[in-house]
């Protein structure tokens, strides 16, 4: 060996991460076919291998955790393999800390890797890449923990070992996230955001919302920090899992857990902003809707009064044609003119007829508001001018 390299934000335990050096041996390995050895690719750049992959491990280290100096206590020697099944960074959080980006957990319930085999090959695939080295694992090996392995796909790691002194460093949380309802407590309809807490350096955010508990169910994943549990949620509590990415890799970290999700039961309501405004025999009306739990509101506007129709009663033995007094309802028209006010409109109203105008808001919950909100008008006919003969 000529030269190490070691990677220059490497740390140890307990905030153990960039675990990797580079050796440079003094001569060329030759490497003949007759010796049942090859070399070992390295996984692409970013190729992290996704959660429920195959992977295997090899190594030279002790078959169990004992200290006892029984069988296996001490390393014997052998090459030995295992195989191995990649979980999330989020299911391994406890063990990774704010390091996920450059460490990969890997699982079996029949095996471990153990002291001696720390720096061997996690591998994938055939023909194999090598896509993690050995790193930490639980006190005495016990199966079905979780084994850490330094992530080569991580570019903070990967350009490192291709050379780059300073390669470039992945995001680190500084703060949790944080999921907040509008109210005091998650409802169904009414939106959740998740604030992606605080971290070093710029990144670009992925936001998964899903339940909490060992069978997370996944409700939304993307860009957008805002979610709305539907009914279907009421009952789970809820978490936002954030990913952040920058050049050097991605990092993940979780919101704590919500309160359980419950039935909305507080409903809307819209109201009418001063008194209609008429010209003619048309009326606008000012409208202010809200609802506690900001759902997405939908207002409805009529305008109704007493109309002259033709209709058929009934006199003696007979039906005949006749003028009746009906009230009609006619729709306002509504424009939206900002975050929860509008402008409603209808035309060809009567004149000298009390003309009564009521709102009435219902949310995404199928909430009604308590009574509608009404406002009445007359509407007068000009007068006309009379000129001297």
């Amino acid at each position: 060996m000529s030269a190490v390299r070691t990677h220059p934000d490497y740390s140890p335990l307990p905030n153990i991460r960039d675990d990797v050096a580079v050796l440079t041996l003094a001569k060329p390995l030759t490497i003949l076919s007759t010796d049942n050895t090859a070399e070992i690719a390295l996984v692409g750049s970013g190729a992290t291998p996704a959660p429920e992959t195959t992977l295997s491990l090899s190594g030279y280290g002790k078959q169990n955790g004992l200290e006892d100096g029984s069988a296996g206590s001490e390393p014997d020697g052998f090459l030995y393999s295992t195989t191995l099944t990649a979980i999330s960074s989020d299911a391994c959080r406890n063990a990774v800390g704010v390091n996920s980006a450059v460490l990969l957990c890997a699982v079996s319930q029949s095996s471990s890797a153990c002291q001696g085999d720390s720096g061997g090959p996690l591998t994938e695939g055939s023909p194999a890449v090598e896509v993690g080295l050995v790193d930490f694992g639980a006190k005495g090996c016990p199966v079905n923990s979780v084994n850490v392995f330094t992530n080569i796909a991580a570019p903070e790691i990967r350009d490192f070992i291709e050379g780059d002194e300073a390669p470039p460093l992945a995001v680190r949380t500084t703060a949790p996230p944080a999921l907040r309802a509008l109210g005091a407590a998650p409802v169904d309809y009414s939106p959740l955001t998740c604030e992606p807490g605080t971290w070093t350096g710029a990144a670009a955010f992925t936001y998964t919302f899903q339940t909490e508990g060992t069978s997370p169910q996944v409700l939304q994943s993307g860009p957008s920090d805002i979610f709305v549990p539907v009914s279907g949620a009421i009952g789970y509590q809820l978490v936002c899992v954030v990913q952040a990415s920058n050049p050097g890799g991605v990092s993940t970290t979780r919101s704590a857990a919500s309160s359980p999700v419950t039935l909305d039961t507080a409903a809307p309501a819209a109201h009418i902003s001063g008194r209609p405004a008429c010209h003619l025999q048309e009326c606008k009306l000012q409208i202010i809707a809200s609802d506690p739990n900001a759902d997405a509101v939908t207002v409805a506007a009529t305008a109704s009064y007493k109309a002259s129709v033709r209709c058929t009663v009934v006199r003696g033995h007979r039906r005949v044609k006749s003028t009746c007094r009906r009230t009609k309802s006619t729709p306002m028209t509504l424009d939206v003119t900002g975050s929860g006010t509008y402008t409603a409109s209808v035309a060809r109203l009567p004149y000298g007829e009390p003309v009564r105008f009521a709102v009435l808001a219902t949310d995404a919950a199928g909430l009604t508001q308590h009574g509608a909100s009404a406002a009445s008008m007359t509407l007068r006919a000009p007068r006309r001018s009379s000129k001297k003969h």
